[in-house]
């Protein structure tokens, strides 16, 4: 059962005298209308009112993932916006919507105060319909596929801030725009040039283009996590316009964007603003021609006189009442995208309180620069974890004839669990893309002369993708997003508080994910030493560490940060509560670490008298020591630095030994001496004459 709610937004004014309020029983009929056309069967629910001493502006009816505006003063053209695939929600407003929001209420506001009491002509079309009414609507579907955002999924490599999503900046509608249009075209694969600015608050900010590869396979229309490539994209945006990043907001006041595609990506020399209000050219006309040819635009509209504006993506059209309706992809993930009526909403008005920009002509630069090329044979395999690609016709054209190419996706892990898979594909007659994996549910799958979307979970490490064409019938192809499931191998804080025992990243024989933040809490009660014996330690240096924190104080204090291939190293710490916290980056994993600890409590406490009775001699030492016990075997003894590091480490079983140690500099180091009965702890001074 699909429902229509409605909601009327309501705002103070002085002079209704030349109104022509619509009922909401007209509203409501035309809601029905319009919802028909668009294969929405609707049934009534509650109407709701702001409040009585408002006079409603608009009406917002909701059918299931779908809402149209309806204006409330019939000297306004019907029908404000409307979207088929979300519902509004009054209560969580995003601030585009928010902006064209106000723009209708603006001028509906004026045409009640000012306007002559004449009727738009489109009303008598709706509330009045013949039986061909409107059947027939010019249209371009939306152009992109993709509804990226500027959060946690694609903040990664944006200035750090604690206030912030994911304790960085958000990208900023501008820089999110730009990158899904370079997306949809799949261009460039490498900018040209660099550039930097400096921020008042993160200082200096750059971005090389020039020996940036930017790695749309590795993209995805809709993130599931982080994702680094489409991060990277992103903020090489924000830097080419100077981005005024903030933790909660981000933006641009330069007007730079035409520039910087044209500068930094290799887009059209013929790519530039135009404005709204100071130009001659049909603004219809130029937006319906560039969407016809399958060229989504930047557009962007800001509020007079305050200049506050939003930065967002135009990418399809429906022409219906003589009316065109806008689609705009306005980079909230999706929430909220929908087509919006642009021009003044009565005859003769104006819309003069929000100034609109478009950048036009912006589409790659193929006079000058290479676009890739499609291959008709051949194959290639793609190896990021998440991912997608199409037929490699590009978001223009048609595929080509007899080809005959495979795409194996096969990620870079090695213990995929499952990959889904997402495929939107229109193949022709007589032509057939073929599908294979190791799953039994998806073997040896054929698509041919369909059009359609297929989406698959698949328990497999690879899924194969065919195609082969002949020499008659082409179509649009196909795209393919895809995401790869790998273990957790942790998650919740782990807590250990036996004497001994062992300690590990959870991958076992496994390479560790990225993103990881891996914690484990070691506190043991009634000791003073905690020996960590690595068996295992390899990371990527400097990018993949863990870092060891004394938790007996607070703050807790950095004890050592370790990666790189640190196999057989040792430590003592001087604590009885440890915190190991594991951290990596976005890109490169290894086999990761283990060790195993023993504890212990320092000589002075030992209660066991027989332990106690060890020797050392002479302390402080010079260029040798001795250790002897009367009846103990001594079995080995390990000798740290003061910073907790293993320097030597002896195998005796014997009663007595003496060490060199000529070749240790002065200081302070510490003693683990196993014997047959125990581990005793000691200090030795080392002292230089």
């Amino acid at each position: 059962m699909r429902k229509l709610c409605i909601l009327s937004i309501g705002i103070m004014i002085v002079s209704l005298s030349q109104a022509q309020p619509v009922a909401y029983s007209e509203a409501r009929q035309v809601a029905q209308l319009f919802f028909a056309k668009h294969q929405k069967a609707i049934t009534q629910c509650a109407h709701i009112e702001i409040a009585n001493h408002h006079d409603t502006l608009f009406y917002v009816f909701n059918a299931d993932q779908a809402y149209v505006l309806i204006a409330a003063d019939k000297s306004s053209v019907p029908v404000l916006a409307f979207s088929n695939n979300t519902t509004f929600q009054a209560n969580n407003i995003i601030p585009p919507v928010q902006m064209w929001m106000d723009n209708y209420a603006n001028q509906i506001l004026l045409i009640k105060q000012t306007q002559a009491c004449t009727t738009h002509p489109d009303w008598s079309a709706w509330l009045h319909p013949r039986k061909d009414f409107d059947n027939d609507i010019d249209k371009v579907a939306p152009l992109l596929t993709s509804k990226w955002g500027q959060g946690m999924y694609y903040n990664y490599y944006c200035p750090q801030d604690e206030a912030g999503t994911n304790g960085r900046c958000v990208t900023g509608c501008v820089a999110t725009a730009m990158a899904q249009l370079m997306y949809y075209f799949r261009f460039p694969d490498t900018g040209t040039a660099s550039y930097s600015y400096t921020h008042d608050t993160y200082g200096n900010l750059s971005a090389d283009f020039g020996q940036t590869h930017y790695d749309y396979d590795a993209m995805t229309d809709v993130p599931e996590e982080i994702n680094p490539a489409m991060s990277l994209l992103i903020h090489h945006c924000g830097v080419a316009v100077d981005m005024v990043y903030g933790p909660t907001s981000s933006g641009m006041y330069n007007h730079k964007a035409a520039y910087a595609l044209r500068t930094y990506f290799k887009y059209s020399p013929q790519t530039a603003y135009v404005f709204r209000d100071s130009s001659d050219l049909d603004w219809d006309s130029l937006i319906v021609t560039h969407l016809n040819n399958n060229i989504p635009l930047y557009y962007a509209g800001w509020s007079v006189p305050d200049i506050n504006g939003h930065g967002f993506v135009c990418d399809g059209y429906q022409k219906t009442d003589s009316a065109y309706y806008y689609h705009f992809n306005f980079g909230w993930d999706g929430y909220m995208d929908g087509y919006f009526y642009t021009d003044a909403l009565s005859p003769g008005g104006n819309n003069f309180n929000l100034a609109q920009e478009i950048i036009i002509n912006a589409y790659p630069d193929t006079s000058t620069y290479t676009y890739p090329s499609l291959n008709l044979t051949g194959s290639r395999t793609l190896t990021a974890l998440n991912g997608s690609f199409d037929d490699g016709s590009g978001a223009t054209k048609q595929y080509p004839n007899n080809m005959d190419y495979t795409w194996r996706i096969q990620p870079d892990h090695d213990s995929i669990v499952f990959i889904k898979l997402n495929l939107d594909f229109q193949i022709a007659e007589n032509d057939s893309l073929f599908i294979d994996s190791e799953d039994d549910n998806l073997m040896n799958y054929v698509i041919t002369n369909d059009s359609g979307n297929l989406s698959l979970t698949v328990l497999s490490s690879y899924i194969e993708l065919h195609l082969k064409t002949n020499h008659e019938n082409t179509e649009k192809g196909f795209k393919v997003n895809y995401a790869s499931s790998v273990p957790t191998y942790c998650g919740v804080l782990q807590m250990l508080s036996t004497p001994s025992g062992k300690v590990e990243d959870g991958s076992g024989t496994h390479r560790y994910n990225n993103f990881t933040n891996c914690k484990t809490r070691l506190k043991i009660n009634g000791v003073n030493l905690i020996f960590i014996d690595f068996t295992k330690f390899e990371t990527e240096k400097d990018k993949d560490i863990l870092y060891i924190y004394d938790q007996s104080v607070s703050p807790s204090v950095l004890l050592v940060a370790l990666s790189g291939d640190i196999h057989d190293t040792s430590f003592v710490f001087h604590t009885n509560t440890l915190m190991f916290v594991f951290q990596t980056d976005e890109q490169n994993t290894y086999d990761g670490w283990e060790f195993s600890y023993t504890s212990g409590i320092n000589a002075i406490n030992d209660k066991d008298k027989q332990l106690v009775d060890v020797k050392i001699y002479p302390n402080p030492a010079n260029q040798q020591f001795t250790i002897e016990h009367p009846d103990l075997i001594i079995q080995q003894v390990q000798l740290y630095d003061i910073k907790g590091k293993l320097q030597q480490k002896y195998t005796i079983n014997n009663h007595i030994y003496t060490f060199d140690i000529s070749q240790l500099s002065q200081g302070m180091y510490f003693l683990k001496i196993e014997t047959s009965q125990g581990i005793i702890t000691r200090k030795l001074q080392l002292l230089r004459p």
